[in-house]
């Protein structure tokens, strides 16, 4: 089946991309206050590739296993998921972000605070903490995913 090809061929592809885009997140979780302008651009750089990888076969996946008459519809839905997770991901981010930064500096915050650098890479370090461990968690689902379908497959 077409849908069996396709899995095999792309998921090790995206898995791919779900290690490179967990790596950044380590990379994003390390930097401090000294770390070279250079450097962060490289990680923006890895992780925005992590990205290109992945998207192409995920497409694919998705779109492999509807009907031709259906494509449309199917392209229609994956781009409302991909839009509506980056909503809710940015609203999850901003929110832990936000909450970080009040606990660490003992009171409510809303907006970047003058002067204390070390409140918002407080805030920014539990925020890629927790993306770290959604992109473990993705990573580890299409993993077993794959080695499911292999199984499945013999």
């Amino acid at each position: 089946m077409i849908e069996d090809c396709t899995i095999f061929v792309f998921t090790p592809i995206s898995t791919t991309a779900y290690v490179i885009l967990t790596l950044s997140q380590v990379g994003y979780i390390t930097a401090t206050l000294s770390t070279p302008l250079w450097l962060f651009g490289s990680l923006v750089g890895v992780m925005g590739f992590g990205n290109g990888v992945f998207q192409s076969p995920n497409n694919t996946i998705v779109m492999s296993t509807v009907s031709q008459r259906d494509l449309g519809v199917a392209g229609g839905m994956n781009a409302l998921a991909r839009n509506l997770g980056m909503v809710v991901g940015i609203s999850a981010s901003t929110t832990v972000l936000f909450s970080a930064m009040s606990q660490a500096y003992g009171k409510p915050t809303t907006t970047y605070i003058n002067g204390r650098p070390d409140i918002f890479l407080a805030g920014m370090h539990t925020t890629l903490i927790v993306a770290f461990f959604i992109c473990l968690v993705a990573t580890l689902i299409n993993l077993w995913r794959y080695v499911h379908s292999r199984a499945k497959a013999k």
